[in-house]
């Protein structure tokens, strides 16, 4: 008797979790499902905000004080992340450009922390008059509807 009980509600257990929605069902992969259209205008415009307050940051940063961010940058250059390839590319990419940027993003990541808001991770290169570079990172976090916070590793 304890048997087929047993068996009759591993039985619900699994036709359950078939039938779960996807948000819900462990067994059903990510990849199956698609990300609502307002979900990803939202994340690719919170891509955007970080990219430009991390460009922002970064001017008024080095404005204020370059050789403590250069300090700072010399201090992390083998731990960023950021490949030669990366560098490359993006320098080549900005000299292309009409008006090149001192500041390059070259990746970046950003996480939702609910019901926090986000944090992310900008690698950029910083690509100075004399074609020289030196990448970095900065570590950010914005709460829902705030302004983004940044630090500069190693400074």
């Amino acid at each position: 008797m304890v048997h087929h009980l047993g068996i009759g509600v591993v039985g619900a257990a699994l036709l359950a979790a078939i039938l779960a929605p996807a948000a819900c069902n462990p067994l059903k992969s990510k990849e199956d499902t698609q990300a609502p259209i307002a979900q990803v205008q939202a994340d690719a415009a919170t891509s955007q905000s970080v990219e430009d307050a991390a460009r922002l940051y970064l001017t008024d940063l080095y404005s204020k004080d370059p050789a403590r961010v250069r300090r700072a940058l010399l201090a992390n250059a083998g731990s960023v992340g950021v490949s030669d390839a990366q560098v490359a590319a993006a320098v080549a990419d900005n000299q292309a450009k009409p008006t090149p940027k001192e500041i390059v993003i070259v990746r970046q990541e950003v996480q939702h922390m609910p019901p926090q808001g986000h944090s992310a991770s900008v690698w950029f290169v910083l690509v100075r008059p004399d074609a020289t570079t030196q990448t970095g990172r900065l570590a950010a976090w914005r709460r829902h509807g705030g302004s983004w916070t940044f630090t500069l590793a190693g400074y």
